[in-house]
């Protein structure tokens, strides 16, 4: 059962596909897919499992805990593993919660072992075994991924999530800790993800995708070799994006990936004060996020980036320099921009410290990233709410008004219209006009009354 969304369950597909490939069969009742209740319950008891595996994140590991009381009281017998990031990071509530067992890390080849080999006797939380080799996992089938698309399509507009990586050379603060992950990276062959690609195409007509790899650009030559080989399906007009990080690619290998179909590359700039950044764990700079946003500005691919504000030792200060930095980069480089809250997550570094530097706000504990729940002792909860809100309107803001309060009034308005799309607009466009001539009006007013004085 896979609690997760926004993408495929592609953890649990993947385990499904490695354990066909051993000859066992698995069935997935993913919840964000299928909530219902009672369509669990008839799945549950048709398929008659001997073995339910639970995979969760942090935001939905009440929901897991749910689940496990509702098997046991379907069929008490039944041995339940729990896994993914939430029960990596705490084993233990994976046992406080009613689960016979736990696997940490990565499940493919312990997961078949405790199937082929029984339960150990042991041991009750099962470290994962890595897959050096990603090939080893064979093709996800497409009758594996039908019952997903519909939704893939609602909620991603088209675009479809792929992975044609595993792990991440960094160890940001506000993400799992190298202490609970694989050490290095390890690749899908491009042939793999091409023909997966060419499948999903053939199969579902869709044409956008979004590669989720924490860094896709970070192997030049792996990048070079996917944009020669995916130019040749490239009469389906594909278009694709990634992520990136500052330093990593320059102008000539962006300007090879646009032409092969690349239209949107997201980075994680995350903060706009040095200092912060080093207590993230960022290992870069201002200077060289700038300098990456320049050679992606100049290849012609739209940039997206990413900020997380309220980190510990942060200030009232510290958080506007974000968003000014934010409405600089996108004023410059026509950058779109998304501001998260900081979510000190269990398994990450800035979880144990975290009420050492802040504290969380008395009300029951969110892990949406666009939820205030953690403010640092320096930062006040008006003005990070204040500047986040200013941030996601100028940072994305390309009209012609000058004053924020115009501006942010017209977002207002897009917003409590938007059911109403065509009212909407032919209001939208008599008061932009109106509302254009008055700011022009002001700052005229404005300037010769300086100059009189």
């Amino acid at each position: 059962m896979g609690i997760g969304k926004w993408a495929l369950p592609y953890g649990l597909l993947f385990i499904k596909s490695y354990l066909r490939k051993k000859n066992i069969d698995a069935f997935i009742f993913d919840r964000e897919f299928n909530q219902d209740l009672n369509n669990l319950k008839r799945s549950f008891i048709e398929f008659n499992p001997e073995v339910v595996g639970i995979s969760a994140m942090t935001l939905q590991a009440s929901d897991a805990k749910k689940l496990i009381k509702l098997i046991r009281e379907w069929k008490n017998n039944t041995i339940i593993v729990v896994g993914g990031i939430h029960f990596t990071a705490k084993p233990n509530d994976g046992l406080e919660y009613g689960a016979d067992y736990v696997i940490t890390g990565e499940g493919e080849i312990v997961l078949h072992k405790f199937m082929n080999e029984g339960p150990p006797i042991d041991k009750k939380i099962i470290q994962g075994e890595i897959i050096s080799n990603l090939d080893d996992i064979p093709m996800l089938r497409m009758d594996d991924i039908r019952p997903f698309i519909s939704s893939v399509e609602e909620y991603n507009k088209q675009s479809f999530h792929i992975i044609t990586a595993r792990g991440c050379p960094y160890n940001c603060n506000f993400c799992l800790s190298r202490e609970q992950r694989p050490r290095g990276l390890r690749y899908h062959s491009i042939d793999y993800i091409v023909n997966f690609i060419n499948k999903i195409v053939s199969e579902f007509k869709i044409n956008t995708f979004f590669i989720t790899d924490d860094i896709f650009v970070i192997k030049p030559s792996r990048v070079k070799e996917f944009c020669e080989k995916i130019k040749i399906l490239n009469s389906n007009n594909l278009h694709f994006s990634c992520f990136s990080h500052a330093g990593h690619g320059n102008t000539e290998l962006y300007k090879e990936m646009l032409s092969a179909g690349f239209y949107k590359i997201k980075m994680g700039v995350e903060h706009g004060n040095d200092e912060i950044l080093a207590i993230m764990g960022k290992n870069t700079t201002k200077v060289k996020i700038e300098k990456t946003c320049e050679q992606i500005y100049k290849s012609g691919i739209n940039l997206h980036l990413l900020y997380v504000l309220g980190n510990i030792k942060e200030t009232n200060e510290t958080i506007s320099d974000t968003v000014n930095f934010a409405i600089h980069l996108h004023k410059k480089y026509k950058a779109s921009s998304f501001f998260s809250y900081l979510q000190p997550l269990p398994g990450a570094p800035v979880y144990k410290i975290a009420k050492r530097y802040g504290e969380y706000l008395p009300k029951k504990r969110t892990y949406e990233s666009t939820y205030l729940s953690y403010v640092p002792f320096d930062v006040s909860v008006k003005h990070i709410i204040k500047e986040r809100r200013r941030g996601m309107i100028l940072g994305n803001y390309n009209g012609p008004f000058k004053s924020y309060e115009l501006i942010k009034f017209f977002a207002f308005l897009r917003y409590k219209t938007k059911n109403i799309w065509w009212l909407k607009r032919i209001f939208l466009f008599l008061l932009h006009h109106i509302a254009l001539k008055l700011d022009n009006l002001s700052r005229v007013l404005k300037h010769a009354f300086i100059i009189t004085v």
